[in-house]
């Protein structure tokens, strides 16, 4: 493989973070011979060719003495390659051959245009041999703009004398042709200010929110993984690692896969083994974070292509904020059922605990069996109406919750009720037949 000199210069130096980063200026890389693609055979304009290319037909020969003339003037008054001459390492033989380099170009491009004409996807075939021209011609590229002139006065005569699916390919080309045109003059060395993707990023810093305990400790390798270069590789001639700075729109892409990675990943694990005290601090944080956005999004102060990580972000703090409110009511609720017991029930009054137990089981009574079932009839509801009895006699602490009660009931005694007849209320009958029983016999 041939040697492709690379020559750059740095304009400007940045520290960003513990290193430095350099823009450098590309003035020079050296031309490249093109190979003819496989089985190459000459387009002829003449059946009466004698002499060989370029010299073979009228067409070829216009094209000759045209490029001719115009590299005769490149190397006399272009401004750029006459400052290429003034550097040491400059080898006039880079492009000596440049006129018939331009030639062969269009030559190699024209027999593959022709032999895939009717190609279901023409592209395919043509752009990887296009790119490896536009190559091969180095930087700057002398001579690259002329082989596209060639060739678009080419592929239109070839335009103009086809139909069906050649034509159509045709045209295809042609457009690539002027998307060719317009990229020689896009700078080739694009520097995005750094300053522009450190506040992209610090944008998305602002919104997502990694201080939540399942992304506290990932935090600072969360940052180093969102990329502010593409491309880096060692060039073998120098040994030099080289990068190309992203743009702000590639930022906002990589930005908007991290944000979904990061919910895929943690959503599941998010507010296990949280405390109380510790569910009602993520909520307070994620509604601050909810505010921040509806804040954010009134005031525009994202892009359109900014808004699509935005939006996911918001939807999904949103739904974290039901989910933590969800864990923290239940582990609320289970709490507080761990906190009573039926001595904390009876007022720490043990006896009266006691003996409440015993009283149930009496004959006379008969609302418990030897093996705690609640039997007393006529009513199953009836085991609601003995504990308000109790309440309204103030025998037991009036402060606990009708579910709590419930729960902390079934650890004693067995009955068939659902929880909504102690919500809704007892039997008035019930009740204060409950309340003769215990004003009689509990002390």
């Amino acid at each position: 493989m041939a040697k492709q000199y690379v020559f750059k210069k740095i304009v400007e130096s940045r520290k960003i973070g513990d290193f430095v980063a350099h823009k450098t200026e590309t003035i020079f890389v050296s031309p490249l011979k093109l190979n003819p693609p496989t089985d190459f055979l000459r387009v002829e304009y003449s059946s009466n060719c004698k002499d060989t290319f370029p010299n073979c037909c009228k067409t070829h020969r216009s094209y000759h003495e045209d490029v001719t003339k115009w590299y005769n003037q490149l190397i006399k008054e272009d401004r750029s390659y006459l400052m290429l001459k003034k550097y040491k390492w400059f080898k006039e033989s880079f492009y000596k051959n440049l006129p018939e380099k331009i030639l062969n170009a269009l030559s190699y491009t024209e027999y593959i245009l022709v032999k895939n004409c009717e190609a279901d996807n023409i592209n395919n075939a043509i752009i990887p041999f296009m790119i490896d021209v536009k190559r091969s011609f180095g930087y700057p590229l002398f001579g690259y703009e002329k082989y596209l002139q060639y060739l678009h006065f080419l592929v239109t005569n070839l335009y103009n004398n086809n139909k069906g699916k050649s034509k159509k390919n045709f045209a295809y080309i042609l457009r690539y042709i002027e998307q060719c045109k317009k990229d020689i003059y896009k700078d080739t060395d694009t520097f995005t200010p750094i300053n522009t993707l450190l506040k992209l990023r610090q944008k998305w810093l602002d919104l997502f929110p990694l201080e939540l305990s399942g992304y506290k400790d990932k935090r600072e390798q969360i940052i180093k993984i969102l990329p502010f270069f593409k491309n880096i590789h060692e060039e073998h001639e120098t040994g030099l690692l080289t990068a190309t700075i992203i743009t702000g729109d590639e930022l906002v892409s990589h930005l908007k896969k991290a944000t979904a990675i990061l919910i895929n990943q943690n959503t599941n694990k998010l507010g296990k083994g949280f405390t109380l005290d510790t569910l009602k601090t993520e909520i307070t944080f994620l509604a601050e974070k909810n505010y921040i956005i509806e804040e954010a999004k009134l005031l525009e102060k994202y892009s359109k292509n900014e808004l699509d990580y935005v939006e996911l972000i918001e939807k999904w703090i949103q739904a974290q904020i039901r989910l933590f409110e969800r864990k923290r009511y239940n582990r609320k609720s289970q709490s507080t059922k761990k906190e009573w017991t039926f001595l904390k029930l009876f007022k720490q009054n043990k006896d009266r605990m006691d003996y409440f137990f015993e009283l149930l089981k009496r004959p006379e009574i008969g609302a418990i069996d030897e093996n705690d079932n609640w039997i007393f009839k006529p009513r199953k509801s009836s085991i609601a109406a003995c504990f308000v009895a109790l309440e309204e006699l103030e025998y037991i602490s009036p402060n606990i919750k009708k579910d709590t009660l419930y729960d902390l009931i079934t650890t004693k005694i067995t009955f068939s009720l659902s929880k909504k007849y102690f919500r809704e209320g007892a039997n008035n009958k019930d009740v204060l037949r409950f309340q003769e029983i215990f004003k009689r016999y509990l002390r």
